[in-house]
C-alpha cells in the first residue's frame, strides 16, 4: 500500500530500472560494471531489495538519468492514471492561458497528488516542477515557462545563505527553457547579484547552455572558468566534466588555446565516473564543434583516466 511515508516501492523501482536498461540495450553485467555484484542487481530488478543512496546512483549515472528523477518515473503511471487529466484540463481552460484561479487549482492538484507520492516539506514546488517537465513539458511549452516563471518570482533571494535545493532546481530549469533570451538576460542580470545562486554548478551549467544557443562564447568561457575555480564540497560534482566541456567549446570558438585540453579533462572525469552514454554524448559534440580532442574511445581512456590531471 503507498501512504505519505512511501517514496520508493521496490517492486515499481525495479521494473523501471530493468525497462530502462533494455531500452539502452544493456546487459545486467553492463548495469552492473563491477560496482555492485550480479546477484544483487537481480534483486534490484525483481523488487525483493531497495538499493543504497551509492547503488542507486551508480544505476542512475549508467542509465543516463537524474537519481532523483529516476525515482519519481517510476511512479509516473499513478502520476498519469489519477492527475494528468485534471492538470491538461486546467492548463487547456481559455486557451491554454494560466491564471491566478487556474494556477491555484494546479498547485491544490499537485499538492494533493503528492501525499501519495512524496514526502517533502517544499512538496509543492518539487512537484509542480517535475509536472512541467515529466508530463507537458513537450505539449504545452509555453504554459511550462509562464508557470516556471511564476514559481521562480517567489524564490527570496538571500546574500550569503545558501539556496535550497528547490530554489537550485526551479531556477536551472526555467533557465533551461525560457526561449525569450531578452527576458532571460534581464533575469540573469538579476541573479548575478546574488553570486551563490549565480555560480552554483547547477544553475551555471544551464545558464552556459543558453550562452551556447546565443553564442555568447566569452561569456561562456568567463563563467565556466569561475564556476571550476569556486568549487565547494557542498555542491555536487556530477556537471564537472560538463564545466570543463563547455570551458572548452567557448575556448575553441573564439580559436583561444588549450580548447582541447579542457574539453579532454572533462572527458576524462566521466570515465571516473564512469559514465560511457554522457562520454559518447560529449564526443558528438566535439565532432560537431570540430574541437581537435585527443580521447575519443571510452575504452581507449579507461586505464589512462585512473590517474586524472589537476583541476583548474
Amino acid at each position: 500500500m503507498i501512504t505519505n511515508q512511501t517514496l520508493i516501492v521496490p517492486e515499481k523501482l525495479g521494473g523501471k530500472i530493468k525497462e530502462l536498461r533494455l531500452e539502452l540495450g544493456m546487459s545486467q553485467s553492463d548495469l552492473s560494471n563491477d560496482f555492485i555484484t550480479l546477484r544483487t542487481l537481480q534483486k534490484i530488478e525483481k523488487g525483493e531489495t531497495t538499493p543504497t543512496f551509492e547503488v542507486l546512483l551508480h544505476i542512475a549515472n549508467m542509465l543516463h538519468i537524474e537519481m532523483f528523477d529516476l525515482i519519481l518515473s517510476s511512479r509516473i503511471p499513478i502520476y498519469l492514471e489519477y492527475q494528468f487529466p485534471t492538470i491538461m484540463r486546467v492548463l487547456q481552460e481559455e486557451n491554454g492561458q494560466l491564471h491566478g484561479l487556474n494556477l491555484a487549482e494546479l498547485e491544490q492538484t499537485l499538492k494533493e497528488f503528492t501525499s501519495i507520492k512524496l514526502p517533502h516539506n517544499d512538496h509543492v514546488r518539487v512537484e509542480t516542477m517535475y509536472a512541467l517537465l515529466q508530463a507537458f513539458m513537450h505539449e504545452k511549452r509555453d504554459d511550462a515557462i509562464v508557470l516556471l516563471a511564476c514559481q521562480v518570482a517567489k524564490i527570496v533571494f538571500k546574500q550569503n545563505i545558501l539556496p535550497s535545493d528547490t530554489d537550485l532546481f526551479q531556477l536551472a530549469a526555467y533557465i533551461r527553457l525560457e526561449t525569450d533570451y531578452e527576458k532571460l538576460d534581464a533575469f540573469l542580470e538579476r541573479l548575478q547579484q546574488y553570486p551563490l545562486y549565480y555560480y552554483h554548478s547547477s544553475v551555471a551549467y544551464n545558464i552556459n547552455t543558453a550562452f551556447y544557443v546565443q553564442k555568447r562564447w566569452y561569456d561562456m568561457e568567463v563563467l565556466a572558468t569561475a564556476v571550476l575555480n569556486n568549487i565547494s564540497p557542498d555542491q555536487s560534482f556530477t556537471l564537472l566534466p560538463y564545466h570543463y566541456c563547455q570551458l572548452g567549446a567557448a575556448l575553441h570558438k573564439q580559436g583561444k588555446k588549450r580548447a582541447a585540453f579542457f574539453f579532454d579533462k572533462g572527458l576524462e572525469l566521466l570515465i571516473l565516473l564512469r559514465q560511457p552514454q554522457n562520454f559518447d554524448m560529449m564526443i558528438m559534440q566535439a565532432r560537431n564543434d570540430n574541437i581537435p580532442i585527443s580521447l575519443t574511445e571510452y575504452l581507449d581512456v579507461l586505464v589512462e583516466a585512473e590517474s586524472p590531471s589537476p583541476i583548474l
